[in-house]
């Protein structure tokens, strides 16, 4: 009889799960919340105020939303079974971070700072954006809803890298109204000839990050999607690999791009993909070579030229301007060592490496929540990749997997994770992987109930036939 109540309970599950007015446009609605984030405009800082940004308009609309919805069919909602895996861990980071900055302001190494509670209800937001792209649900017409979405997105970065590098039409002013950029990052955007643009992030090393997240985004989708879908999202990756290249100049994003492009090979390099994978790998490498061959035209930066024709031809070379920083910042946690600096404005801090930030910030307790944070999100969504059979859920699955691998990468040439804007983009991939993890395991699990009902019958009804029936 049990098994018979846990057949109705799945089924009802289902039902409420297939809900047009709730789920039919998800893949839409996920790929519009990262466009508002990167695209959405935001006015100036204020003296103690942070900016007002178009996209946290979105976030309310959707909470609204979704929270009452979401909390029927997945049984909560920022600490449901399908997100727990980061709020749980990001709220302990932020517990910690005011934990810290309590410690350092009793202590008298810190001053009292009313913008430094900014940071703190930050990462607070990001629990709210990975909240509300767990509450996505991924079928087939979702997923395909999705990669069109990103595409455009896509599409959208590069138009904007390339006007911003040329200032066609004035593009670089009106980025200059619309998203305020620090002076640093003035210095660093030459309107013409090796230009390192920043997009709408103000740094292009987070332009060049946020370029990558959508890189990895997308290859999946050439590899396990058939169709026309796959040769337009290979000739969207190698468009956003060469917007990496030419107009971001960053080392970074180019390292994350080819890594994720590995990963990504090999991770799909079974039975039924051998041939997009091959064919993704032709094109990347003829891709490497044509820049290789056409280096000098391309008005690249100084620094990726010198990677690309061997002048840079080890780790140390591309990391021995960091080396030094990195030291230093050592030094500066083991004078607490425990519960780190804090959050504080008052202590600046660049480490170029999210890591060891991290260790410096909150101390050993708080890199060791975001290594567990980090190490549990692989885990589970490498599980969920292999445990789907449907192309599009396992295209979607890879790619928020790929993002996470990204921001690994990236993390350690910069403290990435602490950016909004960027943690705000990432966020949404990793909503998405938390949520279509559990979605995956939760229709294994329900697959095997109805493993383990149907053969149960089975027993039964052999137990009550006649000896030799």
């Amino acid at each position: 009889m049990e098994y018979l109540d846990t057949y109705k309970n799945d089924l009802s599950y289902e039902a409420a799960l297939e809900d047009d007015s709730f789920c039919k446009n998800d893949g839409w609605w996920a790929a519009f919340l990262v466009f508002a984030i990167i695209f959405g405009p935001q006015t100036k800082t204020f003296a103690i105020l942070p900016p007002i940004r178009f996209d946290d308009f979105v976030i309310v609309f959707l909470l609204a939303a979704r929270w009452l919805k979401a909390l029927r069919l997945y049984g909560g909602f920022l600490f449901s079974p399908r997100i727990r895996l980061y709020s749980f861990f990001m709220l302990a980071l932020v517990i910690l971070m005011s934990f810290s900055m309590a410690i350092n302001v009793a202590i008298g190494r810190n001053p009292v700072l009313i913008k430094d509670l900014w940071t703190p209800i930050s990462f607070i937001r990001m629990i709210l954006i990975a909240a509300i792209a767990a509450s996505f649900n991924f079928q087939r017409r979702q997923a395909r809803q999705f990669v069109i979405g990103i595409s455009l997105v896509s599409l959208l970065s590069v138009v904007l890298a390339f006007c911003q590098q040329n200032d066609i039409y004035g593009a670089l002013g009106l980025t200059y109204r619309l998203y305020p950029v620090t002076a640093a990052a003035e210095s660093k955007m030459i309107t013409y000839g090796s230009s390192r643009v920043v997009g709408t992030f103000g740094n292009p090393n987070s332009f060049g990050g946020s370029l990558a997240m959508l890189s990895a985004t997308i290859l999946p989708f050439a590899i396990n999607i058939k169709g026309l879908t796959r040769y337009f999202s290979l000739a969207v990756f190698i468009s956003l690999g060469a917007t990496i290249l030419i107009t971001t100049s960053s080392r970074t994003a180019l390292f994350g791009y080819l890594a994720v492009s590995g990963v990504s090979l090999i991770l799909s390099l079974r039975r039924g993909s051998r041939f997009p994978v091959f064919l993704a790998m032709i094109v990347i490498i003829g891709a490497i070579m044509f820049v290789r061959g056409h280096i000098y035209e391309l008005s690249l930066h100084q620094r990726v030229e010198d990677i690309l024709t061997g002048k840079e031809t080890s780790l140390r070379d591309v990391f021995e301007s960091r080396l030094g920083i990195w030291i230093d910042n050592l030094r500066m946690s083991q004078g607490s060592l425990l519960w780190g600096v804090g959050p504080t404005k008052a202590v600046e801090t660049t480490a170029d490496n999210g890591y060891i930030y991290m260790l410096v910030r909150l101390g050993i307790f708080g890199l060791l929540i975001y290594l567990l944070m980090l190490l549990g999100l692989f885990m589970r969504g490498i599980k969920a990749f292999y445990h789907e059979f449907s192309p599009h859920k396992k295209a979607v699955m890879l790619a928020a997997t790929m993002v996470l691998v990204n921001h690994t990468v990236f993390e350690i040439a910069g403290e990435f994770f602490w950016g909004i804007k960027y943690g705000a983009v990432l966020s949404v991939f990793l909503g998405i992987l938390c949520g279509l993890s559990r979605q995956i395991m939760d229709e294994k699990s329900l697959f095997d109930n109805y493993e383990q009902f149907a053969q149960t019958c089975l027993e039964e009804t052999t137990d009550h036939l006649p000896e030799g029936g």
